[in-house]
C-alpha cells in the first residue's frame, strides 16, 4: 500500500500558471503605482555625482599622502594625486551624464558566441 502521488500533467501546470498570472495582474491593478517623481530621481543623481567626485579625490589624497610619507617628498605626490583624483572623478561624472556603461574602453561589450544582441541563445550554433 504505497501512496503514489500522480505526476503533474503539463496542462495542470499551464492552467495553474495562467491563474497565478491573472491573480498577480489583479493585485497589481489594485495597488497604485509607486512614483518617486522628478525630484527624487534628480536628488539620487545629484548624490551619486557628489559621491563619485568625493570618492575619487579621497582616493587621490590617500595615495598621495602614502607616497609622500614613504618617499619623503612632501607635498608633491599629494598635489599630483589630488589632481589625478579630481580628473578621474570628473571623468566618472561625464560617463554618468552621457550614459556610458562601465566597460573598459567606453565601448559596448562584444557579443559572446552563446548570445546574440537580444541576449537569447544563438540558433546557428545549436542547430549545427
Amino acid at each position: 500500500m504505497i501512496n503514489e502521488t500522480p505526476k503533474p500533467r503539463k496542462e495542470d501546470f499551464e492552467s495553474r500558471l495562467r491563474e497565478a498570472r491573472k491573480r498577480l495582474e489583479e493585485q497589481s491593478l489594485d495597488k497604485p503605482a509607486r512614483t518617486t517623481g522628478r525630484m527624487g530621481t534628480g536628488m539620487a543623481l545629484g548624490f551619486r555625482i557628489a559621491a563619485e567626485l568625493v570618492a575619487a579625490v579621497a582616493v587621490g589624497v590617500g595615495i598621495g599622502l602614502l607616497l609622500d610619507l614613504w618617499l619623503e617628498t612632501r607635498p608633491w605626490f599629494l598635489i599630483v594625486f589630488v589632481l589625478l583624483g579630481a580628473v578621474a572623478g570628473m571623468m566618472n561624472v561625464y560617463r554618468l551624464a552621457t550614459g556610458q556603461k562601465k566597460v573598459m574602453g567606453y565601448d559596448n561589450p562584444p557579443e559572446t558566441p552563446e548570445t546574440d544582441e537580444t541576449g537569447k541563445g544563438n540558433d546557428r550554433e545549436q542547430q549545427g
